[in-house]
């Protein structure tokens, strides 16, 4: 999140950056790509590929659904291509001139070629499982992973023959369900294993493509895993994620020092990730991305040097920083908004993706000058909603920078833990962290609901979960203005064609309503209502009632309840009679349960 004197500087690197290449001198006016009108809508670069040894880069625009050729030799914008409503992902192939995009909305795989002119033609379409977002080849270019996240699955195409199939043809696939939501993905030296991390917690997935299944699942303590990296032997990957401790309770001491919320890069070696045994924690090494008074929140992309020092992107505070194989922080610039994605350069040079930024940064880490900034090009005027991204995004409105709004509703939905906020008026009972992708169209915030609105949420939030220095009444309204944007997670199992399939869902409602639950999750919009019940529950307080969260996207969650002792929706029922020790056959059980999967 940004002060009242940071956004002002945010929104002048959209305009006004300093010299490309990184040398001293004064600022100069941004390129304008060729095909963009001056009102063209926010980009949000979500990947970035290198072509031409290292020359030209493509740029996946997530939002505006474009792909931009830039050239890094004259530090200007090539072309700008419209490719699709959305973007989630993007990569290439080793001739250069073949790219892979994926579309979330169409739930495709796109196969684009880039002619002599950077003009982008896109020559193949490739159906995907739902929702595709990143996507990853191996390094011989045989197999392309797709990480498609609300199915819980991983994709695995065959590219031998991409570079000559028509456009109606069809490129083998190979489908691997997964217990998670993944997103990040990277390819092992191996060239058969693949590492899928979870959108939310800390756990990874070892895929062997050969088989087209899961090796292990292994789990760190942790959530957010937004970068992994191999370092240069090949050896030991590096995974950068967050820390929270459940179990502090939020003050000025447990903040300030990082007991709460920790920014770390963990150290895993290959072997170790392919013996499938045990907890990662067992073996992992972390390394500390964040100093006491500069709490760096929201690690994300990762780049291992040579030398076993590690450049980091700290999305949270818009910086990038160099650690060194000894685990000290030695240099620290500052990118865009929220940098993403950093790529290695061949003259030793880095090249930083700013998601919240439309931009790149490129960073000389020889040299003691300021990193240069290049806008992706000109943009609408930001509404409040649009403010309200940043601020969400951002740590720096927290105490000493250690952690946004996304630190724990990860893109606006949950990390799945607990915390111990006092959003209930009480220490020592840490709740489950929801999600807000229903809060417009819900009202009674915090699980004792006794916060009538959600501006008065959000300042409460801001206030005693961050310890923010400085709140300011429009952070607040823009805040709000881009909660009320999110929208619930898809259905985990959305109803499918078959008849029994349907029939299933209308006997798990009728199941639904027959216990009552309509009561405390009214249908069909939220699933939930703005009262508390007492549902034969207690947290460590003695408080037994609670506000009933919204049943929408109820697939995803790992666990439920408001501490999280249920571990499954089948343990909702059967291990805790809920509600009111009721007691479901098999089948109503069964029919309930595929009922709540397709909210």
């Amino acid at each position: 999140m940004l002060r009242r004197a940071i956004l002002p500087a945010v929104l002048a690197i959209l305009t006004i950056v300093p010299a490309w290449l990184g040398t001293a001198g004064a600022a100069k006016e941004l390129p304008l790509p060729l095909d963009r009108r001056e009102n063209a809508d926010l980009r949000r670069p979500v990947a970035a590929v290198l072509l031409d040894q290292d020359e030209t880069v493509a740029v996946a625009n997530g939002r505006s659904g474009s792909i931009s050729i830039v050239s890094l030799v004259e530090g200007k914008v090539l072309r700008e291509t419209n490719i699709a409503k959305e973007l989630g992902g993007l990569a290439s192939l080793a001739d250069g001139k073949t790219l892979l995009a994926t579309d979330p909305l169409r739930h495709e795989l796109l196969i684009l070629r880039r002619d002599t002119n950077a003009a982008l033609q896109i020559v193949a379409r490739q159906a995907t499982s739902r929702h595709p977002r990143t996507v990853a080849t191996t390094a011989d270019g045989r197999w392309a992973a797709i990480a498609a996240q609300w199915a819980h699955r991983v994709d695995l195409f065959d590219l031998t023959s991409a570079r000559t199939i028509p456009e109606t043809g069809e490129l083998p696939r190979r489908t691997i369900d997964l217990p998670f939501a993944p997103l990040e993905l990277l390819w092992l030296p191996t060239g058969r294993h693949l590492l899928a991390a979870d959108t939310f917690s800390a756990r990874i997935a070892v895929i062997d493509a050969e088989s087209a299944r899961v090796a292990s699942v292994r789990e760190l303590s942790g959530h957010n895993i937004r970068g992994m990296a191999l370092d240069a032997t090949g050896q030991n990957v590096y995974i950068a994620h967050q820390v929270l401790d459940e179990w502090a309770t939020i003050n000025w001491q447990t903040v300030h020092s990082g007991t709460l919320m920790s920014n770390v890069a963990s150290r895993v070696a290959v072997a170790q990730l392919l013996e499938g045994k045990g907890s990662l924690d067992d073996v992992a090494e972390q390394v500390r991305l964040s100093d006491t008074g500069h709490g760096g929140g929201d690690p994300a992309g990762l780049l291992v040097k040579a030398d076993g020092s590690i450049a980091a992107c700290l999305a949270g505070t818009s910086e990038v920083i160099l650690v060194n194989r000894f685990g000290v922080l030695t240099q620290r610039y500052n990118a865009g908004p929220r940098p993403t994605q950093i790529l290695p350069l061949r003259d030793g040079k880095s090249l930083v993706v700013n998601r919240n930024g439309d931009s790149l940064t490129l960073i000389d880490w020889t040299r003691d000058v300021p990193a240069a900034t290049l806008s992706l090009g000109p943009q609408r005027p930001l509404k409040s909603a649009d403010r309200g991204e940043l601020l969400f995004y951002d740590s720096r409105l927290s105490h000493d920078g250690w952690l946004s709004c996304h630190s724990c509703h990860t893109d606006g939905h949950t990390n799945g833990l607990r915390a111990d906020t006092q959003g209930d008026g009480t220490n020592g009972a840490p709740k489950r962290i929801l999600g807000l992708g229903h809060v417009a169209f819900t009202d009674k915030w915090a699980w004792n609901g006794q916060v009538q609105e959600l501006y008065d949420q959000v300042r409460k939030s801001l206030l005693t979960s961050m310890l923010s220095d400085d709140v300011r009444e429009q952070d607040i309204n823009d805040l709000v203005a881009f909660l009320q944007t999110l929208l619930p997670p898809p259905p985990s199992r959305p109803s499918e064609a078959e008849a029994a399939d349907r029939a299933a869902i209308a006997r798990g409602r009728e199941v639904f309503l027959g216990h009552q639950c309509q009561g405390c999750h009214v249908p069909p919009l939220t699933y939930t209502a703005s009262d508390v019940y007492d549902v034969g529950l207690q947290d460590e307080n003695g408080r037994r009632k609670f506000n009933p969260p919204s049943l929408r996207g109820v697939g995803h969650a790992r666990r439920l309840f408001h501490d999280n002792r249920a571990e499954s929706l089948e343990d909702v029922f059967q291990g805790h009679g809920h509600p009111s020790d009721t007691t479901l056959s098999d089948k109503e059980l069964a029919d309930l349960v595929r009922f709540l999967r397709s909210l």
